[in-house]
This record gives structure tokens, sequence and C-alpha cells, in this order.
């Protein structure tokens, strides 16, 4: 979760927590409907140009995750050197920040072992080890695959995010709320959980079965109605399950479109925290 939403630990006040939640409410003030179908429609269709591009044979799986680990990486940095800027009382409180740089050291060659291997895996099950050799010796298959422009678009929409940001920052005073963590923040998630394939489109589709199946069903404080909904969560569970692992086990364009479909439930909740974050009860006269 982005800094600000999460909590650092039960060493931060609430007070702090709630500030900081109104600085980022403040920052990314409710969307109305059109504008969020406009930002939700622009996930889509960027996740399903790639998509476009692997059906087309233009475009590698190593491709993919590479793309979104170097997006990562590039808006991390980004992100850094904006909070480098401003005063250190005056950043919002990051997850983790109580840990020293022994810790922190060793959480990365574990994060880095692990997720590589897990991506390593994916280059030999999927024989794209040359593929994987090409991206990081030559600027050509980058190119080639267009992930080139998927690249300028995403630092196109850093510096925006940048100039919005400070304009804010300048206007409402302190913490710096910044648009390019929250980027960094879905492209990190990505990478990780979406190392394990299907994790990701799991669990995204049962969360939004719970919440759905309710409302189906209504109001109905039966005991048949209730059994009615535990079996239709646990249909779609193994439904999904076994769907998700069909398409992996599909070949390259599954596992692309599996993949694609959790970076897409990722990238569109974070798009969606305006609408979800909880805001303040109204003060009663």
């Amino acid at each position: 979760m982005p800094a600000g939403l999460v909590a650092a630990g039960d060493t931060q006040p609430r007070k702090g927590r709630r500030a900081e939640l109104d600085a980022y409410i403040a920052r990314f003030p409710r969307p109305s409907p059109a504008a969020l179908v406009l930002s939700l429609a622009s996930v889509v269709i960027g996740n399903g140009y790639l998509l476009w591009r692997v059906w087309q044979g233009e475009l590698r799986m190593s491709g993919i995750v590479l793309l979104v680990l170097a997006e990562a990486v590039i808006l991390s940095i980004v992100a850094a050197a904006q909070r480098s800027f401003v005063p250190a009382a005056h950043r919002m409180k990051s997850d983790g920040a109580h840990y020293g740089l022994p810790a922190k050291v060793i959480s990365w060659i574990g994060f880095i072992i692990g997720i590589g291997g897990a991506y390593a895996m994916w280059a030999y099950l999927l024989k794209e080890w040359e593929a994987v050799v090409g991206y990081f010796s030559s600027w050509q298959p980058w190119r080639e695959s267009g992930l080139h422009i998927a690249l300028a678009v995403t630092l196109l929409f850093a510096v925006f995010g940048l100039v919005a940001d400070h304009v804010h920052y300048r206007r409402a005073g302190p913490p710096l709320v910044s648009s390019v963590q929250l980027e960094s923040t879905a492209r990190r998630i990505t990478f990780a959980y979406g190392a394990i394939v299907i994790a990701v489109p799991m669990f995204g589709t049962l969360a939004f079965a719970l919440w759905a199946i309710p409302r189906l069903i209504g109001k109905r404080d039966t005991k048949a109605w209730n059994f009615i909904g535990g079996m239709a969560v646990i249909a779609v569970f193994f439904a999904t399950f076994f769907g998700l692992a069909r398409l992996v086990d599909s070949g390259v364009f599954g596992w692309a479109l599996v993949y694609l479909w959790g970076k897409t439930l990722v990238e569109g909740l974070f798009v969606a925290l305006p609408v979800l974050a909880k805001r303040p009860a109204p003060a009663r006269g």
C-alpha cells in the first residue's frame, strides 16, 4: 500500500495516521464518475495493447516483466529524488522506515533471491532465456517490442505528476503527497506478487465475488440463503483457480493474459483508491 495509507507501526500516533490520510484525500479527492471511468479505461487499454503485441508475436513475456521492473526502478528513483527536495518533516511516513540498514539489506537480498528465482523458473518454462539476454544486452529488442514507447509514456505521466504534486504542496502545505510514489508502489506490487502468476488475479477475483455475491443475494437471514452464498463463493474460488491454471498451462499467450490481468487489477485498484479511502464522518451541528 502507498505511504500514508499504511500504518508505520504502533509507534506512530493515530493522529499522525489520520493527518496523513487527510492529506492523501486532499491531494486525490474523490473523482467524478466520468473521470474514474476514463482513468480505468486507460489502464485497460494500456494493458490490452501489451496483450495484443504478445498475440502478434512482437512482445515476449520476459519483455512485459522487465517493463514492469524498469518502471518500478525508474519511478522509485524519481519519487526518492522528489522527496529529497523537501524537509524530512514534510514527507509522508513510509512503511518500514523504522527498520535499520542491515534489516533492509537482508530483506532486499531475500526479495531478490525469492522473486528472481520465480522469474528464472518462468524463463526456463517458457524457453525465454535468449529473450532475457537480448533485453539486457541491447536496446533493440525494447524498440522492436514497442516497450520504449511504454517507458516514455510512463515518464511523461511521472513529469505531469511531479508538477501536480509540487503545485498542491505549495498550495496546501506539508506533507508532500507523491503521485509518483503511488505509481512506483503499484509497479512493485505487480512485480513482486506477479511472480506467482495466478496470485493477484485469483485473490482479486475472489475479493470481487465476496463483495458481489451478498449484494446479489440481498439481505436474507435464512440458513438456506447463507448456504447458497457460501457455496457460490467456493464455486467462484475453484472455477477461478482452475480457469487461471488452464490459461497458464496453454502457453505464452495464456501466461501473458493472466499476468496482465493481475497487472490491470493492481493498477485499477490504485486508480480507485480515492474512492475507496475512508472519509471522516461529517461534523454534526
